[in-house]
């Protein structure tokens, strides 16, 4: 905004603008040294992967929820959620088994949860740490990258539990509006007012997410401690917030492609089962038909997984890299921005 400022004020004055005061643009950079970090270190998918179960901006998870309740489907936050995935089959399972069963089942999914959550946090931090390498014109192995994000373990830890805990107190809110607006008697008021409150609880969502992104920058990269790390993470959204918004909403754009990429190679993998089916049908080999149903499975699996490591793979390396360009006090080009300059000039 301080360069729309001062271009706004040459063109007042008359004064030209010289090819040192404009700024070149900084998405294409961010974006094509992203994708090419991305593409060419094959190795880091696997900390990919593992990160995926981070989760990116909680955005997708409360429109989720709006549209489940939306469509009579509620959804309780607490069943959604990591500790609900552990205890909830659990106690549903004890009709089955005994209480030591129950016991030994539970003990397992809360160990299964744990080596989740402390791969998903270290590779997360790894990846922010080997791409500011990468962008340093900096080699770093993959064992190297990983301690770094051990070491940075519980402070990132703390921040995605606050993002986490943002998002399922959001979910929770917006229980109260959205609950007026199912009522028969609603009225355009009770419209007007969820709009309102859900367009403000994605945006705050969006600021969190935006906060703990640069938090664990400077936890990860710059050695800080929780409390200065969150305050300067705050403190470079406020600084940025128009180009941050912007890169936000261009992954959460990526990440609306690549969900819909996901469903269609369902229908995509299983329709040709289906065509597996009918030819095992007519040659009298079920066992062909089992065989291809778990071949099926694995390769679907198996592509969502790939494009999911890719996708937090290349988001969590974009936000390093533009976190990068900010600490090397490179002034942030954006698409509105360029649209200003261009309406100054017209």
């Amino acid at each position: 905004m301080v360069y729309l400022y001062h271009t706004f004020f040459l063109i007042k004055r008359g004064m030209p603008i010289s090819k040192t005061t404009k700024p070149k643009p900084m998405y294409a950079v961010v974006l094509r040294d992203a994708w090419r970090f991305t593409w060419h270190h094959p190795m880091l998918w696997l900390l990919g992967f593992f990160a995926l179960f981070i989760g990116h901006t909680g955005v997708f998870e409360i429109i989720g929820f709006v549209a489940n309740e939306l469509n009579g489907q509620s959804m309780s936050a607490f069943s959604s959620g990591p500790v609900g995935s552990v205890v909830i089959p659990t106690i549903f399972g004890s009709q089955m088994l005994g209480l030591g069963g129950v016991g030994m089942l539970l003990v397992i999914r809360i160990l299964i949860a744990i080596i989740i959550v402390v791969a998903a946090v270290a590779s997360s931090a790894a990846l922010i740490h080997a791409a500011r390498k990468h962008h340093e014109r900096e080699l770093e192995t993959l064992s190297e990258s990983w301690h770094h994000g051990i070491r940075h373990f519980w402070p990132v830890l703390f921040l995605n539990i606050f993002k986490k805990a943002w998002v399922f107190g959001t979910v929770w809110l917006l229980r109260i509006p959205l609950g007026h607006l199912l009522r028969e008697d609603a009225t355009g008021w009770h419209t007007a007012l969820f709009i309102t409150e859900f367009v403000v609880a994605i945006i705050l969502a969006l600021a969190v997410s935006f906060t703990v992104n640069y938090a664990s920058m400077y936890i990860i990269l710059e050695e800080e401690h929780l409390g200065r790390a969150v305050a300067d993470g705050w403190a470079t959204l406020r600084k940025h917030w128009l180009i941050s918004f912007e890169l936000g909403a261009l992954l959460l754009l990526v990440q609306a492609v690549v969900g819909v990429l996901t469903i269609y190679s369902f229908y995509f993998v299983f329709g040709s089962f289906a065509g597996l089916s009918m030819v095992a049908s007519m040659l009298n080999a079920p066992g062909l038909v089992a065989t291809g149903f778990l071949v099926h499975v694995f390769m679907w699996f198996a592509f969502v997984s790939w494009v999911g490591a890719v996708f937090t793979t290349f988001a969590i390396s974009s936000w390093t890299i533009l976190y990068t360009h900010f600490k090397n006090n490179k002034t942030a080009v954006g698409f509105l921005r360029r649209v200003f300059q261009l309406a100054f000039h017209a």
